[in-house]
């Protein structure tokens, strides 16, 4: 029983102890504790740095993330540059080669259509007084046809050579001139100053054919020189100059046959500087009709008429008997390589002679006809291999 009443009070005493919330009122400060207020303080503050410090990591990661990718986007992209540099002047090589083959090819095929091995006839020359041949024609044969033409001058006495006849000239007729004849000139001094001053003549026109003329002037002034003809004037593309001798030529189509005269003018129509007494002299004058020497349709320009009608001719004149035709080969001999004081032995062996010269070596082929052109009667060639 002693026991048990023992047990019993320790057992009381400890229930009494464990049951009491407080029993001896101990607080946090007495014991050193924390206190709930603090502990969430400082847990807030924990947790707040530890936000900051997660904040600072993360920024900092991703600013070297970012940074480390605005590196390998920059290096990317600096490549892609150079590629691009690189790619771009591989082009440009490439196109120039290609252009450069395409030369070389254009280049080839004008060689190729120029070649003419079997000395065939290509090239062509046509043309009035000299007429030279193309750069590219090949030595050798050659075909020509010299085509040659017949025409009349319209004008009677053109070069004045029949003289005066009653203060007039053979086949002409002065208007508010006198005329004089000396040296084939018909010389013609103002007797009426008027526009109209001049010599004429009667001819003959063909309705639509078209005319040339041509003839010199010396005038007393500078001016465009006139003609009259088919009932038209007709001006000039040139000015003639006062006091020399002027070419004055002119094309032009006849629309009417009503009036058959022909009229030089002393003064281009005009009365300026026109006085009683001026002088304008005239030769050579010449009238063709170019349709029918030619052919309608067949007319030649002005400027080639100014090359077949260079020289004036009296009535019907044909050109074909007045013309030849000659060819003129290389000159295979270099004067400039002339060996001076040596004479050529016949074995092609040089002996010194003060008196004689030598060519340097030719080389002639067998078939090919040479001329030698020479008035010197001593001359002496060797042939040898």
């Amino acid at each position: 029983d002693a026991i048990d009443s023992k047990i019993k009070e320790i057992e009381d005493w400890e229930a009494a102890h464990l049951q009491a919330s407080n029993p001896h009122s101990i607080t946090p400060a007495l014991i050193g504790a924390e206190t709930p207020t603090g502990a969430q303080q400082k847990a807030n503050q924990a947790e707040t740095n530890a936000k900051s410090y997660a904040d600072i990591v993360a920024n900092s990661a991703l600013n070297s993330a970012k940074n480390y990718a605005d590196d390998v986007l920059e290096s990317a992209n600096s490549h892609t540059d150079q590629v691009a540099r690189d790619l771009s002047q591989k082009l440009n090589e490439t196109r120039i080669k290609v252009l450069d083959v395409e030369q070389d090819i254009s280049n080839i095929s004008k060689v190729l259509t120029n070649l003419n091995p079997n000395q065939e006839t290509k090239q062509t020359a046509s043309g009035y007084g000299t007429v030279s041949l193309p750069v590219n024609a090949a030595n050798g044969q050659m075909d020509a046809v010299v085509c040659g033409m017949t025409a009349t001058n319209l004008i009677i006495n053109g070069d004045f050579h029949e003289g005066t006849v009653s203060g007039g000239i053979n086949g002409w007729t002065p208007y508010a001139t006198t005329a004089t004849i000396e040296n084939n000139i018909a010389t013609l001094t103002v007797s009426r100053v008027e526009p109209a001053a001049a010599i004429y003549q009667q001819t003959r026109y063909n309705l639509n054919h078209i005319y040339y003329v041509r003839y010199k002037i010396k005038p007393f002034r500078t001016h465009t020189p006139h003609i009259y003809a088919a009932k038209s004037s007709r001006v000039a593309t040139i000015t003639a100059v006062a006091n020399q001798w002027n070419d004055v030529s002119l094309r032009f189509t006849v629309t009417d046959i009503s009036d058959s005269r022909f009229f030089l003018y002393v003064n281009g129509f005009s009365v300026d500087e026109m006085t009683v007494g001026s002088v304008t002299s005239f030769r050579d004058v010449l009238f063709v009709d170019l349709t029918a020497t030619f052919g309608a349709g067949n007319e030649p320009s002005l400027e080639v008429c100014d090359k077949i009608f260079s020289y004036w001719f009296d009535g019907t004149h044909s050109t074909v008997s007045a013309m030849r035709l000659r060819s003129v080969g290389k000159n295979l001999f270099n004067k400039n390589k002339v060996i001076n004081g040596y004479y050529l032995r016949a074995d092609g062996t040089l002996f010194r002679s003060p008196d004689y010269n030598v060519s340097e070596y030719i080389k002639v082929y067998a078939g090919t006809v040479l001329a030698w052109f020479n008035n010197h009667s001593n001359r002496r060639w060797v042939l040898y291999d």
